[in-house]
């Protein structure tokens, strides 16, 4: 039964009121302030649920970037033992040495360009097909394991051919890199031809060691969609289903679909486990695949010359018309094509990474 007095709220006046216990003070007061009262308890109680729905929240995505974080660590700590091993081998081979070396300094590249090499969350491989039998068999024609030499380096220039057709070939799926650099390659790769030496059986055991890690076979990125990949979601470039000749899948992906060397590594394990494309998501919507770093537009193109106006004086060749190429090309290019010195295609290539980063060019 309510009694009669003040209310014990001090917000109050003081006239006589019927006052009322409340439950959530255990104080005497009006009507009023008691469903105020109540109506404050419930809204604390309603925001002490929501703030404990977000701490699990950000708990569990603060979870996820650790993880991640711990098995980008794994995955660099094995980049490194793999280069401690070659350059314990005095008998490395051109191709393994050049992959390394690449993929580390694209590791160095992306930590210092704030995390743009993340790591990949490994999905499982999730298929809709309902049908029986048959997805497990229309991808063994996908990757053609061999015994055969790989494809030679990325930067290979094949001088022997008697139409002296490059690798670098208007059938830009198995181009190995850009035409901007068909004569700076020819000094990047002199003694590839050592590898196919049929006399030396531990080069030919390394040959084979790198068709197993390699391999050869036709490319699954042929439509939108493939594997998960999708224009709109990636960026991602799709090879013309048209094509059906075997090609040197690792290179192919870093080199035509622009992939980053772990993404690249994620599809072969899908093709060798003889994954079907149509119904196997290995990547994520909102997953950054795309290496930025790897091919880096001419500081004296025509599109960011306008940035580099200090740097122009007594430059050949302006505005030069190459497309982008990876930075080892780049470097070659600077100083064979364009006559700067070693220190200064340096700096040049530091400040077109830095603007490609800023203007997501």
């Amino acid at each position: 039964m309510p009694a009669d007095g003040l209310c014990a709220d001090l917000t109050c006046d003081k006239n006589i009121k019927h006052l009322y216990e409340c439950h959530c003070c255990s104080s005497l007061i009006c009507l009023n302030h008691l469903i105020e009262h109540v109506e404050s308890t419930q809204r604390n109680k309603e925001r002490f649920g929501s703030l404990r729905n977000e701490l699990k929240t950000a708990v569990d995505s603060f979870k996820a970037i650790i993880e991640k974080k711990l098995l980008n660590i794994e995955r660099e700590k094995n980049l490194i033992e793999q280069a401690q091993k070659l350059l314990d081998l005095e008998n490395s081979s051109i191709d393994e040495i050049q992959i390394i070396f690449e993929e580390i300094k694209q590791a160095i590249a992306f930590s210092q360009f704030d995390g743009i090499g993340k790591v990949r969350p490994t999905l499982p491989n999730t298929k809709n097909c309902s049908c029986i039998c048959k997805c497990t068999n229309q991808n063994d024609g996908l990757l053609l394991k061999t015994t055969s030499p790989p494809s030679r380096s990325p930067v290979h220039l094949n001088s022997t051919d008697g139409t002296n057709r490059s690798m670098i070939t208007t059938d830009d799926e198995h181009s190995m890199c850009d035409t901007s650099v068909t004569l700076d390659c020819i000094l990047l790769d002199r003694t590839t031809a050592t590898i196919e030496d049929s006399d030396d059986a531990n080069k030919q055991n390394r040959v084979k060691s790198m068709s197993t890690r390699y391999p050869q076979g036709f490319c699954p990125l042929t439509f939108d969609g493939a594997f998960g990949l999708t224009a709109a979601n990636h960026s991602v470039r799709f090879c013309s289903n048209k094509k059906n000749r075997p090609i040197g899948l690792y290179y192919h992906f870093i080199n035509k679909h622009d992939l980053q060397p772990i993404d690249a590594r994620r599809l072969l394990e899908a093709i060798s486990n003889n994954d079907d494309p149509k119904t196997t998501k290995v990547f994520y919507e909102n997953e950054d695949v795309i290496n930025h770093l790897y091919k880096i537009p001419c500081p004296f193109g025509k599109d960011i010359i306008h940035l580099f106006r200090g740097s122009t004086k007594n430059i050949h060749k302006l505005p030069c018309h190459y497309l982008r190429m990876p930075a080892y090309a780049l470097r070659h290019h600077l100083q064979y094509y364009h006559h700067v010195t070693p220190s200064v295609a340096r700096k040049l290539i530091d400040r077109s990474k830095e603007i490609q980063m800023e203007n997501h060019i």
